[in-house]
């Protein structure tokens, strides 16, 4: 006889929050040979804090490599291995020495831990009418989809917009189309300027600052291609607001969408279609009207990333307006203006550009007449800005900033890029989630390491991943595109020595596979050997849509036990020789995504005393009493009847389990 009972949900975690790992204090064990360990997991840190909490469960199939050449990128030839089902991995046999480790991404997932370098490698320059490529000749912003997948860069001089595929492995570009204003029915191109997508990546913006328009296209999620939907343009059908049409953002929530026109001194507010992307006018908000201050020359727009605020970088006001927005109706009330040399404000001098945190907790401003980064800290609650510091070219060793036009954070929020239009180069920082402060952590400028086609870099914007930076160059007419170098460990280790700790977390982005989920199995109530076990286990697959679910039992189950890949159906049959004992029995299931993900649950099935119908752990004359009063029940028999085959009723069968087994203890 047996009842299974529950070890409990295993989602692959540590059990309890630790620290983030240093090298320096993980685990060293000697082995009794000269030969070396390295030992890791590679864990899905769903926050993307770079801390392994609690129902952060491991990644299978994840490969990790051997960095030879100590480059940050995998090599062909470079050994690997590949993580086992609670995200495990190990090197054995190892000669003492140095290696470097690190973790193959897989799309669209991003490394959090060790967490990405600062550090840039230059892979290629896209420039205008070469190798094919058009529709960059002044190319200023960049944009890149959701989904990672495609590039968009808008060319102010030649008026049009530029398509490009992007290989999620090395970043590299492949050129695909582009549309020019007035050539097939686009209209609305006119002095391109701003790139703008939908969340949902379904639908680009494009804000024409000589046409006072913004030209709306529907994109293909797969393809990348455009279709031209619409234009929106000043003055026509009630729209106000687009003289000068510079910047323009859609709301989180996919709702609405606003633009700030520099010429017009405001900001144009309007209703989005989420289906169709098309827009219907709302409202404007000008400089100087009804209390509004700091849109003189609006320049730079951002929405806050809970859509509750929209902040204003003002090119002549030297300051950054801020205003409340009603999510529902998605009209704007004004609540503040920061100015240059207010209040201890510095670094707004030609307040150019803006950029909140993913964390909502800081606000940077890049301003070109100041050559500097201003910071604020922003209340999530009442909108307000806080100066915090300024950053500026040629002070505490900054470089990169004159200049100073665009800026863009990975999506972590640790890393700053901004574009220095003087300095023909790009500029990287890290940032303290904390303060919001900003360390400078290099420049990588046009001509300098083989790098290229930076001249006037205008425009610049970070993957979803963080694995690659593009920066549009105005006077260069390119696109550039480099790699940020994703981080190694370096384990230094003896002859005999066994280091663990060698963990890789991984942030699955939107779009990326999701584990699926197992519910509780219920457990069938105790039975007799001879006696079949079964249970359907079910899983959810939360991906939309969802993905191919396989179940299967790991390595360890009882001979006979199985499981349907399909059905998830778990049929056993103990027989004589399986009791009394416990067998471990690991319920897996699996999906079909990339990487493919799993979720499991671990039981225990006890196999009791055959025969022992009192269950007190031996088979006497009690139980043959027992059975002898309960002979000849049947319709619904229990095992304390004497029903020990589990038929339903007491018969010689029984009494031959009985007799088989009388005197075992």
């Amino acid at each position: 006889m047996f009842h299974i009972s529950s070890i409990g949900r295993h989602r692959r975690h540590l059990g309890s929050r630790h620290k983030r790992l240093q090298i320096e204090s993980l685990e060293v064990r000697r082995l009794l040979d000269a030969t070396a360990e390295i030992h890791g997991t590679v864990w899905n840190d769903t926050d993307g804090d770079s801390l392994r909490d609690t129902g952060e469960h491991g990644l299978a199939n994840w490969t990790v490599y051997r960095d030879e050449n100590a480059n940050g990128a995998f090599d062909a030839g470079e050994p690997t291995t590949t993580s086992g089902p609670e995200g495990e991995f190990a090197w054995v046999d190892l000669p003492s020495g140095s290696y470097r480790i690190g973790a193959i991404e897989q799309p669209p997932w991003q490394q959090t831990y060790p967490e990405i370098s600062a550090s840039l490698s230059f892979i290629a320059r896209y420039q205008d009418n070469t190798n094919g490529i058009n529709g960059l000749n002044g190319a200023e912003a960049i944009a890149v989809s959701p989904d990672g997948k495609h590039v968009y860069a808008a060319s102010i001089l030649e008026n049009s917009l530029a398509v490009f595929e992007r290989d999620w492995e090395t970043g590299a570009l492949s050129f695909l189309e582009y549309h020019h204003d007035g050539s097939a029915g686009v209209d609305g191109l006119s002095g391109a300027h701003w790139v703008a997508i939908s969340p949902a990546g379904d639908h680009v913006y494009v804000s024409g600052r000589g046409d006072d328009a913004v030209a709306l296209f529907s994109r293909d999620s797969q393809s990348g291609l455009l279709t031209f939907v619409e234009r929106v343009k000043d003055g026509v059908g009630g729209v106000d607001g687009l003289n000068g049409a510079s910047v323009g953002s859609v709301s989180p929530d996919g709702q609405h969408f606003y633009v700030a026109a520099r010429f017009e001194d405001s900001v144009a507010a309007f209703q989005r279609n989420p289906t169709t992307g098309q827009l219907t006018f709302l409202a404007v908000y000008r400089d100087g009207v009804a209390g509004i201050d700091g849109l003189n020359e609006a320049r730079g727009l951002v929405v806050s990333p809970d859509g509750q605020f929209v902040h204003v970088a003002s090119l002549a006001d030297n300051a950054v307006a801020v205003f409340e927005r009603d999510e529902a109706s998605g009209l704007l009330s004004f609540v503040q203006v920061v100015k240059d040399n207010t209040g201890g404000v510095n670094g707004l001098d030609g307040a150019i550009a803006a950029f909140v945190s993913p964390d909502g907790d800081h606000l940077y401003v890049a301003s070109i007449g100041d050559d500097a980064v201003a910071v604020f800290s922003r209340h999530q609650v009442n909108g307000s800005l806080t100066f915090v510091e300024m950053v500026k070219d040629g002070v505490s060793s900054v470089d990169g900033l004159d200049g100073a036009i665009a800026l863009s954070l990975n999506a972590t929020g640790k890393l700053l890029y901004v574009a220095g239009y003087n300095d023909d180069s790009v500029s990287v920082f890290h940032r303290d989630a904390s303060t919001g402060e900003l360390s400078f952590a290099g420049k990588y400028a046009n001509g300098v390491a083989g790098t290229s086609g930076l001249n006037g870099a205008h425009g610049v914007s970070v993957t979803p991943d963080g694995r690659h930076v593009y920066v549009g160059a105005y006077e260069d007419d390119s696109v550039v595109a480099f790699r940020a170098l994703v981080s190694t460990h370096l384990v230094t280790i003896g002859e005999g020595e066994v280091v663990t700790g060698i963990d890789f977390g991984e942030q699955a982005l939107p779009g990326a596979n999701q584990p699926p989920v197992l519910e509780p199995i219920a457990l069938p109530p105790p039975r007799d050997v001879g006696v079949l076990v079964s249970f359907v286990a079910v899983a959810n697959d939360p991906d939309a849509p969802a993905g191919t679910l396989t179940y299967s039992l790991d390595a360890g189950a009882p001979s006979g036990a199985t499981i349907d890949p399909v059905t998830g159906l778990f049929e056993w049959t103990p027989s004589l020789a399986d009791g009394p004992g416990t067998y471990a029995i690991t319920v897996r299931v699996t999906d079909n995504g990339e990487p493919s993900l799993d979720d499991e649950i671990a039981l225990v099935i006890e196999v009791l005393q055959p025969g022992d119908v009192d269950l007190d752990g031996d088979v006497d004359f009690d139980d043959f009493l027992a059975l002898q009063i309960g002979f000849g029940t049947s319709a619904g028999a229990t095992r304390g009847d004497g029903d020990l085959d589990g038929d339903g009723d007491v018969d010689f069968d029984d009494f031959l389990l009985l007799q088989i087994n009388f005197g075992a203890d």
